[in-house]
């Protein structure tokens, strides 16, 4: 049960908004470690929430701590010690944040899904907003605070960002909320979910992020497919599957969905796949037994000082890659397979979400500190078991 509506509001608003946070710093921190550290000291010390019990993510934690002191003490190291013991704590902070004190005491999915779907809207109508001024007037709108106007060659294809950092973190915080707005149950009087998912889905697209548009794609024939089969598809989705191909055929048309297919097949030197290839190519530098362990926790390569044959200067690492490299593959199948297991025992809606996180993990970090928070919590958040999902009802 939610203990305290303030607290719990700027809870989750702050899960959300973490990403965001995170562009900007304060005497050399990153803003959202400064919050979410104020919030943590907040919440223990200044309200009676309780600590929620799991025996998965505590054994997950104290792995990971573990095998980052023993590297830290007798392993090879790829960074400096500082930056490993500030990216393990960061990484311990935002975990045990979301699942030992936010899940379902904070949090709960109808509070938490009605806060998203202001944000994602927002997001998408700022996106939308870049768009017009970039396409008409040759005009890059900020993204940031500080951040200055900018002119650009209209005839180029915009790398649209909303509010966030790039066009795949935006991608990151919106499909999510496509998943709940497809298979999740209904969150306002009116049901908006179906409208809702193709506006938040067409800021994707308009991102032009490789990873957000593949993710998309998934999600929706995921849902389609499951409604033919299931039969429950009817008139007004029909209509809605016609309209959604006729405007992706239009975006493709206009150069903007082909742009982002280019740039995910791209084979070249500098293209796509060669940048976050670089994350893989990175496990040759582990011994055997921190290739089984890890490597610890934020001791990774970031600057290509090591010769790997990456394209840019520093290597780009995914989600899989960084997993295998900083906790193993035994700290890795703990780490999936306690977030499999969560799906298992959640509805479509949580099935989903792990499917999105698998998709965006090959090449993409849906699992880094800034996003944990906003994907751990509606992969494990359950609905009210009186609750009705869009499949249930389509």
């Amino acid at each position: 049960m939610v203990k305290n509506s303030v607290i719990s509001t700027i809870y989750i608003i702050l899960i959300f908004l973490i990403p965001v946070l995170s562009q900007y710093a304060i005497g050399g921190l990153d803003l959202d470690v400064i919050v979410m550290s104020v919030l943590f000291i907040v919440l223990v010390f200044g309200y009676s929430i309780g600590i929620k019990k799991s025996r998965a993510f505590t054994f997950f934690i104290f792995y990971s701590i573990a095998i980052t002191l023993i590297n830290l003490l007798c392993g090879n190291l790829f960074a400096k010690p500082i930056e490993i013991m500030l990216r393990l704590i960061k990484f311990v902070l935002y975990i045990s944040i979301t699942v030992f004190l936010g899940l379902e005491q904070l949090i709960t999915y109808e509070r938490g899904i009605k806060i998203y779907r202001v944000i994602a809207i927002i997001a998408t109508t700022y996106i939308l907003i870049q768009a017009f001024f970039y396409y008409f007037f040759g005009i890059t709108l900020p993204n940031k605070i500080g951040a200055n106007l900018s002119e650009i060659n209209p005839e180029e294809v915009g790398r649209l960002r909303s509010f966030y950092s790039e066009p795949s973190v935006m991608a990151y915080c919106n499909v999510p909320f496509i998943c709940c707005a497809l298979f999740g149950e209904r969150y306002g009087e009116r049901d908006t979910r179906l409208r809702d998912a193709i506006f938040v889905s067409i800021g994707i697209l308009l991102s032009t992020s490789g990873q957000g548009i593949i993710c998309t794609l998934v999600i929706w024939g995921v849902w389609i497919i499951h409604g033919i089969i299931t039969g429950k598809i009817k008139f007004k989705e029909v209509c809605t599957i016609v309209l959604v191909v006729i405007l992706g055929m239009a975006l493709y048309f206009s150069g903007i969905l082909e742009f982002a297919f280019n740039r995910i097949s791209d084979t070249g030197e500098y293209g796509a796949i060669a940048a976050r290839a670089g994350g893989y190519k990175s496990l040759s530098l582990l011994s055997v037994p921190q290739l089984i362990f890890g490597a610890g926790y934020g001791n990774y390569v970031t600057k290509n000082v090591y010769g790997l044959e990456v394209p840019y200067e520093f290597v780009n690492y995914s989600s899989f890659a960084e997993n295998l490299f900083v906790i193993g593959i035994v700290g890795s199948l703990l780490l999936y397979g306690t977030l499999f297991i969560g799906a298992l025992k959640g509805d479509i809606r949580a099935k989903m979400i792990f499917l999105v996180i698998l998709v965006l993990s090959v090449s993409g970090s849906p699992l880094s500190s800034v996003h944990l928070p906003m994907y751990l919590s509606f992969l494990f958040l359950k609905q009210p078991s009186n609750s009705k999902s869009m499949m249930n009802e389509v």
